[in-house]
């Protein structure tokens, strides 16, 4: 670098120290680029926390609702103990009652039906969500996987620019001393 007349001469001092400051500012720029991935990846975990803390939710209420649904049941079963009782005790009216009592098992058996058809949905949707998650972390991880091959991408290709800068500022400096040399006829 030549100096016009009205300009003086930069000191080596002052271009190392000047190659300095932009060298930590490009440290400080990767630095904060590497903040920025750790913060989203992060961010990324909470929302997946999230979204079990959603699903554990959904699991306990459908537990709440099948425990009732079996109370029912339960309770229901209890009754007709209670009428088999009532039978026992009044064999006069056995035939008359075992009508009745066909009718009540004929319901009792399209409620289990009921219940059966009701368990093979739940299923059926387990296993669809559990497809739906599958297939998200599968996107999710082949999406890390292509930011971590530009990071890689990116991470090199600074490198070689920094080793090629590194290269060519030490050209010049070894450049210009020669140059400085040669005018104070050191050499």
């Amino acid at each position: 670098m030549i100096p016009k007349k009205h300009e003086r001469h930069m000191k080596n001092d002052a271009r190392i120290t000047t190659l300095e400051t932009t060298l930590l500012a490009m440290n400080a720029n990767m630095l904060t680029l590497r903040q920025d991935m750790n913060a989203n990846m992060l961010a990324f975990r909470q929302d997946l926390k999230q979204m079990s803390d959603k699903m554990d939710t959904k699991f306990e209420i459908m537990d709440h609702k099948l425990d009732a649904r079996f109370q029912k049941i339960e309770n229901k079963l209890e009754e007709h103990d209670k009428k088999f009782e009532d039978i026992d005790k009044k064999f006069d009216a056995i035939d008359k009652k075992f009508d009745a009592i066909d009718k009540k098992f004929d319901a009792i058996d399209q409620r289990f039906n009921g219940v059966d058809q009701k368990f093979n949905g739940i299923d059926q949707k387990f296993e669809g969500l559990e497809r739906k998650f599958d297939k998200k972390f599968e996107i999710t991880d082949l999406k890390f996987e292509k930011l971590e091959n530009k990071m890689d991408i990116k991470f090199e290709a600074v490198q070689n620019r920094m080793w090629s800068n590194f290269f060519w500022v030490m050209g010049t400096i070894i450049g210009l001393a020669g140059l400085i040399a040669h005018t104070q006829h050191w050499i």
